[in-house]
């Protein structure tokens, strides 16, 4: 009966902590300002800046899931879910990520996405970030 109730234990023990799993992925991408001298960053999340010497604008997107599988991840991206995209008005150029604006949820829970970029800018470039919204809350309650 010891056995078994160790054995019981052990197995909840290694469950919860394969739950509370966080999957994590970075993705690398570049947008061309072309003649735009203002950026305007209107994203979810943390948000650090670097300048360089370089033309076009670099930014690494690290998300963060609790309680899903990499398969899903891996999912969310190939659907475009954190695809940054740039829109133009006049010399400015805003970059946002439209793939957010809808819920998802997995068994009914919409899940908890943690969201920060590492943006390389021109150095002949202003920058704007409108809002740093919390990324840790389901989107719901990020978006009013």
């Amino acid at each position: 009966m010891k056995k078994s109730l160790h054995a019981l234990a052990a197995t909840f023990l290694v469950c919860n902590l394969i739950a509370a799993q966080t999957t994590e992925k970075t993705l690398v991408s570049s947008i061309n300002p072309n003649d735009h001298t203002a950026l305007v960053i209107d994203v979810p999340g943390h948000v650090e800046l670097e300048v360089w010497n370089g033309e076009v604008i670099k930014i690494q997107t690290t998300v963060s899931i609790e309680n899903v599988s990499d398969a899903v991840l891996k999912s969310l991206v190939s659907a475009g879910r954190y695809k940054m995209v740039p829109t133009a008005k006049n010399d400015t150029l805003e970059l946002s990520l439209p793939g957010l604006n809808k819920q998802v949820s997995l068994s009914g829970k919409p899940i908890i996405e943690k969201l920060a970029y590492l943006i390389f800018v021109p150095n002949n470039m202003t920058v704007e970030i409108m809002n740093n919204k919390l990324s840790d809350l389901p989107l719901a309650e990020n978006n009013p």
